[in-house]
């Protein structure tokens, strides 16, 4: 059934006030007190002598931080560098000068500051009002054709997109095989397959390196800064000229020629830091991973619809035609409009969201989503890289989609509350469950539950009807590495009546993201589940030749093939 829509112009909306610490943080930096205190902040013995000089330095320029990118890169730092040693290494002994438990207490006051003052500017970022008249011009649109829309788009004017820039020839040598297999599934389904290897990434990064007290984070030195990003790639240039000193630094530090403490009181230095400010950022992953929102806007330009996938996923090769895949995710949504992007969804207690399945409709909206998206790269220690900041610009979408609807069963609406979760907690450490709680709240609140999402902008593919993107890492954790942990194969690793086995799932896609010896697991799969030859694997076969093998196992009509559990649905809906 038809939601009813009513729209309104982006005159009519309002932006909740910023929080009263924000304003009491701005008043502290020019001076004066806005509000009586009756006892000390929490970290005023970071300020206090004999407090450190780069405590000194770093904790005011974090309560005056003044954009997303510098408040997330001055706690990272303070997290990295200080808060993690005072809670897992100096015991109670002082830590720059100050008693460990004191930096403990602290922590907590300053991850929220950060994080509060971080969500006020993202959230004037997202609420601009290019995107507002965007979003209302896109969903009127989509309003006035939702009588003429049946199925999705025809699949010749779609694209299945891959993106993997090979490390080595040896990688690309054990991944062709399953990138063949998703083009045969393009083939199949009638849709152009583009394999793009391209690194795409705006920025050359000159140094990635784990830095961090907990050898996790990488800090990534950029040239130029971000506010002078190239427009097309080019080759890595050699660290040289100003920048050489902070290369060095973090080199120093890494191998332990130079202690936490002379580090930061080095990179806090008054004519230093601007620069260090401008050129630093931390990366939690490869940098590389971001090339994929650069690759989908490239695809878009030439298609109107475009499918992304990461190569590590292997497609049913029994089911590469029998279900029209545009058709499942462009068709009608419970909005009775079609959507411009589509996820799959997951119901609290369960891995919130990944990258490694995500579908886009050439339309305004879409492309402003990849713009917001991309914004994002200069977020400093966002969880995840890529895969957080589309989770958090999700979230900024539907309430940019709330408030063009006129709603308010759940006001003041998303203004950023889950974006403390996304980055390292009060404790230094990062936890994707706490960010993936606060998100499923967010949906539920604003577009429904599980299975029951009302949008306009997105689709929110239900796994039990059609699974997308299982991932056994994160829906069977308790794997041990075997496709029989993974409920791929039955209990014995035997494929013998698995549609008859109630464990056994049979999604259309599986993600093996995560695991290292990922190559030899999906080829174990494909093997043992679905009887293809091991010479199939063979180095040196085309894809078209790869194709023609599988053609027997793929017939245009296939009971197992359909919609539901069992068929090419999940339902695994409790982990956590």
């Amino acid at each position: 059934s038809r939601v009813p829509v009513r729209l309104l112009p982006p005159a009519s909306w309002s932006c909740p006030p910023p929080p009263s610490w924000l304003d009491t943080c701005a008043a502290r930096a020019r001076g004066r007190s806005a509000m009586a205190e009756p006892h000390k902040p929490a970290w005023q013995a970071l300020l206090e002598a004999p407090t450190d000089i780069a405590l000194r330095r770093l904790v005011p320029r974090l309560l005056r931080c003044d954009s997303v990118r510098s408040c997330l890169l001055l706690w990272q730092m303070l997290a990295d560098f200080v808060i993690i040693p005072a809670f897992f290494h100096v015991g109670n002994d002082s830590l720059f000068e100050v008693p460990a438990a004191d930096v403990r207490v602290a922590a907590y006051a300053l991850h929220k500051e950060a994080g509060g003052r971080a969500a006020h500017f993202a959230t004037g970022q997202a609420f601009t009002r290019q995107n507002l008249n965007i979003l209302l011009a896109g969903m009127e649109e989509e309003q006035r054709a939702a009588d003429f829309l049946e199925a999705g788009p025809p699949s010749h004017r779609g694209a299945l997109l891959v993106h993997f820039a090979s490390p080595s020839a040896e990688e690309a040598q054990r991944a062709q095989p399953f990138i063949d297999l998703l083009h045969c599934f393009a083939k199949r389904q009638g849709m152009a397959f583009v394999h793009d290897p391209d690194p795409h990434l705006r920025i050359h990064w000159q140094s990635w390196m784990p830095v961090g007290i907990n050898n996790v984070d990488r800090y990534a030195i950029i040239d130029p800064p971000l506010s002078e990003m190239p427009r097309a790639p080019g080759p890595w240039p050699v660290v040289q000229g100003n920048l050489a000193d902070i290369t060095r630094a973090l080199s120093d530090f890494r191998d332990r020629r130079t202690s936490a403490q002379d580090f930061l009181r080095h990179v806090t230095r008054p004519p230093v830091w601007p620069r260090w400010a401008s050129a630093l950022t931390v990366s939690a992953g490869p940098p590389v991973r971001w090339a994929k929102v650069f690759a989908i806007s490239q695809a878009l330009e030439t298609h109107e619809v475009v499918v992304f996938v990461d190569y590590d996923v292997i497609v049913r090769p029994d089911c590469l035609v029998a279900a029209r895949l545009l058709d499942t995710l462009f068709g009608r949504t419970r909005t009775g409009t079609k959507p411009s992007i589509v996820v799959r969804d997951c119901p609290s207690g369960v891995d919130c969201l990944n990258t490694g399945f995500i579908a886009f409709r050439a339309t305004p909206v879409a492309r402003a989503f990849l713009r917001q998206w991309q914004a994002k790269l200069q977020w400093a220690g966002v969880m995840d890289g890529d895969q957080g900041s589309f989770a958090e610009t999700l979230l900024e979408f539907v309430n940019l989609e709330y408030k063009t609807l006129g709603l308010k069963h759940a006001e003041p609406g998303y203004f950023g509350q889950c974006l403390e979760f996304l980055v390292s907690d009060a404790r230094g450490l990062r936890t994707w469950r706490g960010y993936c709680d606060c998100f499923q709240v967010v949906l539920n609140l604003m577009i429904g539950p599980f299975a029951k999402r009302d949008s306009v902008v997105f689709r929110f593919v239900n796994p039990r009807d059609i699974d997308v993107n299982f991932i056994p890492n994160a829906f069977t954790p308790e794997h041990g590495y075997t496709l029989s942990g993974m409920r791929l194969l039955g209990p014995k690793g035997a494929a013998d009546g698995a549609e008859q086995d109630a464990r056994i799932l049979t999604p259309l896609i599986t993600h093996f993201a995560g695991m290292k010896n990922r190559t030899f697991l999906m080829r174990d799969y494909l093997i043992r589940r679905f009887g293809i030859h091991p010479a199939w694997f063979q180095p040196g076969r085309d894809a078209s030749d790869r194709c023609a093998a599988l053609a027997h196992l793929s017939p245009r009509v296939h009971p197992g093939c359909g919609l539901g559990v069992g068929k090419l649905g999940t339902n695994i809906e409790e982990v956590w």
